[in-house]
This record gives C-alpha cells, sequence and structure tokens, in this order.
C-alpha cells in the first residue's frame, strides 16, 4: 500500500440495497461524508489520520469516531464546518481524551461525558 494515499474512514449508519462493491455511489450522504473528511483534513491532520468511522444516526447527528479508544464526538450535521473547526480547537489545546465523548451539537458548549454515558 502507498503511504501516500489516505486512509478513509468507514461511513456506517446508511443501507443500499442489491449494492456491489464495484457500483458507483451517488448518495448524498456518501458524498457529505468525504466532504466532512475532506474539510477536518485541511484543519487537522492529525485527527483525520484518527478518524476511523463517520456514522449517520437517526437523529441528525453525525457521529466521528477516532483510534485508538472510540473516542466520539457528535456534530450538527447543519453547520459541520463550525463543528470541525470547534473540535481542531479542543484538540489542539489537549482536551480530547480517548476516553470520551464529546457531543459539539450545541453552539458554544460542550458536553464531556464518559464513554459509558456517565458526565465527566
Amino acid at each position: 500500500m502507498d503511504s501516500k494515499l489516505p486512509v478513509l474512514p468507514l461511513v456506517s449508519g446508511r443501507r443500499f440495497a442489491a449494492v456491489r462493491c464495484y457500483d458507483h455511489m451517488k448518495d448524498p450522504d456518501i458524498a457529505y461524508a468525504l466532504e466532512t473528511y475532506d474539510a477536518l483534513m485541511v484543519r487537522s491532520p492529525n485527527l483525520s489520520s484518527r478518524l476511523s468511522e463517520i456514522n449517520f444516526g437517526d437523529d441528525d447527528a453525525l457521529k466521528l469516531y477516532f483510534s485508538p479508544a472510540g473516542t466520539e464526538v457528535l456534530l450538527d450535521r447543519s453547520d459541520i464546518q463550525n463543528g470541525i473547526q470547534r473540535l481542531a480547537a479542543i484538540a489542539d489545546s489537549g482536551l480530547v481524551s480517548d476516553t470520551a465523548v464529546f457531543d459539539l451539537r450545541f453552539g458554544p458548549v460542550m458536553v464531556e461525558s464518559a464513554i459509558g454515558g456517565s458526565a465527566l
């Protein structure tokens, strides 16, 4: 494998009936996931290299999972650029731990909780 090629994250949370591995996907959510990855790569190459999964939930949240410990970040799909900017600032400040869930869907407020669900 060429080390210059990016390792793309898994995109989950969507079903595609009868899709084969060689089919061209034209789903807008797949394009949105790739745009999110690209935006994160521009803002924080370190974070994008740790991004392992982009999940589309049933609500309006976009869930990003980071390796190595499965850190979960919830972003508002309607304002993804702001969410990525805030996430990168939090990571730059050293506040991101590998055992937490960060919910950035509520404007300037960040909700942090343990992986098990209890607030930190």
